[in-house]
Parts: C-alpha cells; structure tokens; sequence
C-alpha cells in the first residue's frame, strides 16, 4: 500500500486507483444498505492525522466500512451503554466510528504500542472532551475502567483484562496474519473478556490461519 499510494513522486496507477474506488464505492454501498436512511451530507470524517481517501459528492471519504461495523455492534446489543474491546485499531477508526453511532458507548482496545499513539492521538484530535486513559493511568483490576470513554492498552494487558467485561470483541484483519500460538491466546482471552459475542473480520485464504477455525 505505501508503494502503491504514498510513494512521493509516484504517480498512482490507474489500475490501483481504480481498485482504491471500488473498495469505497463498495464500503458505501454497505453503509447504506445498513442504513438505508442515511443522507451523506451527514457523514463528517475527521481529517485529523492528514489522511487519504476519495471524494464523493463534495464529502471526503474514508474508512466508511467502520461505521458499518460499529452499526453492526449496536444492532447486535440493541444497547447505547455498549461495553467494545477491540484487538488492534489501527489508526483509531473503529472507535471513532463506535463512539458516532453508540455515543454512551465504552471503549477498550489492545495493540501495539507504537500503534496506540496513533490511536490515542486520532481520538484526542477528533474527541477532545472525552476521557481517555493510558497505560500506567488505570488499574485494570479496579472499578475505575466505567470512568472513562476510551482505553489504550499494549496487547501484553489483555491477560489483566476482567473477565466478561465486554459485550462485544472485534477484530478486523490481523489475526489471521499472526503465528498459530499467538491467534489461540489471543482468542481464548477475546473468549474470556467477552459476555456476547466475538466480531470479527478476517482472511479465510492468504493467511496463517484461515479465520474458519479460530474457535
């Protein structure tokens, strides 16, 4: 991806770009057959962190297939407290998503660190007057976890995690390209955190292990 659309100086191919278009055009069009009655002049994406994306109808886009995930957790809680931990953020655009459509929502995720300060840093930008709390700012053994809206923690504390915290755990992608170990220890604590259900997004092919026999 980066040779391919963040090289400078390069040109980006017609072919590249034509498969960038079509991967959003295709997120769009599960954003609104989720949301049927969503109007597009109602989708504000952050532009914090300068990122890339397309236009469409004088909105810039990008990421949209977040907000149809976060859609997809509300529907399953049919709950605005919704408890979320996710395994690997990214940028921070799940919980950015998450805190869009379930505003009274609690947020958890676990990554690595270098991974987190963009995380962090993406939801500060976008969320200024949240509570948000890092590594070394709350004792995952406490009460404390219900006093803020988003926490960042290494993926090492996933094993201090409480038990049946969440409602919801998801994953989008990076399982499946983790060694075998790894994948099971991660899914036996998503397991152990989670009271619902386990959500999650993964390579079936191209892969460690094909997400159809995670569990």
């Amino acid at each position: 991806m980066v040779q391919r659309y963040m090289t400078p100086g390069r040109v980006i191919a017609e072919a590249d770009y034509l498969a960038y278009v079509h991967t959003v055009s295709a997120d769009l069009d599960l954003l609104f057959r989720m949301m049927p009655d969503l109007d597009i002049k109602n989708i504000h994406m952050p532009l914090a962190g300068n990122p890339y994306g397309v236009e469409v109808g004088g909105r810039f886009f990008y990421g949209p297939h977040f907000l149809y995930f976060a859609k997809k957790i509300h529907m399953l809680t049919g709950s605005d407290a919704t408890r979320v931990v996710e395994l690997g953020a990214g940028y921070g655009g799940l919980p950015w998503a998450i805190r869009n459509c379930i505003p009274n929502s609690r947020y958890f995720e676990f990554d690595l660190p270098e991974v987190l300060a963009i995380a962090s840093f993406y939801i500060l930008s976008t969320y200024p007057k949240t509570n948000i709390a890092l590594f070394g700012e709350v004792d995952l053994q406490s009460a404390e976890l219900d006093n803020f809206d988003f926490i960042f923690m290494p993926k090492f504390e996933i094993e201090r995690m409480p038990s049946n915290w969440s409602d919801v755990s998801f994953n989008s992608w990076s399982l499946a390209e983790m060694e075998a170990e790894a994948i099971g220890n991660y899914v036996r604590h998503l397991g152990r955190v989670t009271r619902r259900y386990f959500f999650h997004v993964n390579h079936v092919i191209h892969s460690k292990i094909s997400s159809d026999v995670f569990l």
